[in-house]
Order: C-alpha cells, then structure tokens, then sequence
C-alpha cells in the first residue's frame, strides 16, 4: 500500500510520466473507440462495415496498450511499491487481452461481441485509473 513516501535510494531518474500519459490516451482511445462504434454503425454504414471487416485492429491496438501500460506501472512500482496501481493495471490489462484476442483469434467463441465491449470498456477504465494514481503517487 502506498505510504506517501518515496525511497530515498533511488537515484533521480528523467521525467518518465509521458508512459502514462501515452498509456492515459491509448486507454481512451479504445474506450472511444468501443462505446462511438455503435453510433458510427448506426449512422454511417460505409465506415461501419470497413471497421468491422478487421477484427485484428483490437490486437493492433493492444500491441500498442501492452508495453506502454508495463513500462509505465513498471516505472511506477519502483517508485512508490502500490499495490492498487498494479491490481487496477493488471485487471485492466487482462480484461482488454482477453476481450481483444478473443475476438480476433478464437473468432468471439468464449463470450458474445456485447461482453467483448463490456470487458473491454471495464478493462479500458481500470487502466486509466491505474495510470493516474500512478501519476499521483510519483
């Protein structure tokens, strides 16, 4: 549990927040992407179709989330050792691999598209609390 206190050990290190800031706008940009895809299928069938032809985009988003959001909660462990940080990070990164590869890999065979946004949003919201405690703790 975080103390308030930093270990004094620790060289100083350069500013390495931009990880979760990066880490901050890559979870919202899946969290937009999943909760503005049904208003985009509802009102433009053009787009709504060419995005739904590549299920592999949620694995290309997660190839981007993955080592941003380690590096950063990594970065931040060292720092201040909290356990919610890296509960909130692992819950949201399990959540959105499970969801992403799911989908794309085993064609939607664990659980139905609407889980997938569920799990996914659920793991996206986890993800951007746990990169703004850990920028508070830092």
């Amino acid at each position: 549990m975080h103390t308030g206190k930093l270990d004094s050990t620790l060289k100083p290190r350069p500013d390495r927040r931009w990880f979760d800031y990066l880490g901050i706008g890559l979870s919202l940009a899946c969290l937009i992407h999943c909760l503005a895809l049904p208003l985009l299928i509802m009102f433009t069938p053009f787009v709504a179709s060419w995005l739904l032809e590549d299920e592999f985009f949620h694995t290309y988003l997660l190839a981007f989330i993955l080592p941003v959001a380690l590096s950063a909660f990594a970065i931040g462990w060292l720092r201040h050792r909290s356990l919610v940080v890296l509960v909130c990070g692992s819950v949201g990164l399990s959540l959105i691999s499970i969801a992403a590869l799911q989908a794309a890999w085993l064609d939607h065979s664990l659980f139905s598209a609407s889980m997938e946004k569920i799990l996914t949003s659920i793991g996206g919201f986890m993800l951007i609390i746990g990169h703004l405690l850990n920028l508070r703790w830092r």
